[in-house]
């Protein structure tokens, strides 16, 4: 696992390190990072229906939050270990975004508006909704996961 995640990011949650802003700010209120020692390989899905045929794909991700003030913590804020990016994913639409080109350093520096992605505006400068590309194929139906969440 460590080997999927960018050397800072590990050196943070392995110290043990939060986040630090104004909870007031964001739309998720408090969030808590969980430790590097609780990170687990994971997916989020997107929906992939068509035609009236319901379908899904299924892509690797890696939770960060521990706990969220506001909402399910699972996603919310996570890394992309095939696509090597940070992102935010709405569970509620099964929408993915994504921060190209941010490191972790950067989101240390304005946590809010990353936090912040999926409930206000877009701007590309640093967020982007993605949509999978080579080697994501849909699958029928709908996750078995679901029945459990």
């Amino acid at each position: 696992m460590i080997n999927a995640l960018p050397e800072e990011l590990c050196d943070f949650l392995k110290a043990g390190g939060q986040l630090s802003y104004d909870p007031s700010r964001c739309e998720c209120g408090e969030v808590k990072l969980k430790h590097l020692d609780e990170l687990r390989y994971g997916k989020v899905w997107l929906d992939a229906s068509d035609a009236g045929r319901q379908a899904h794909i299924e892509i690797p991700a890696i939770s960060l939050l521990k706990s969220c003030e506001a909402y399910d913590p699972e996603y919310l804020l996570l890394w992309l270990p095939n696509e090597r990016l940070f992102g935010s994913w709405d569970r509620d639409h099964w929408k993915l975004h994504v921060f190209p080109g941010t490191c972790w350093g950067q989101l240390l520096l304005a946590p809010v508006k990353f936090l912040n992605a999926q409930w206000h505006d877009y701007d590309e400068e640093y967020s982007i909704e993605w949509h999978p590309h080579e080697g994501y194929d849909p699958k029928p139906g709908y996750p078995d996961e679901l029945s459990a969440l």
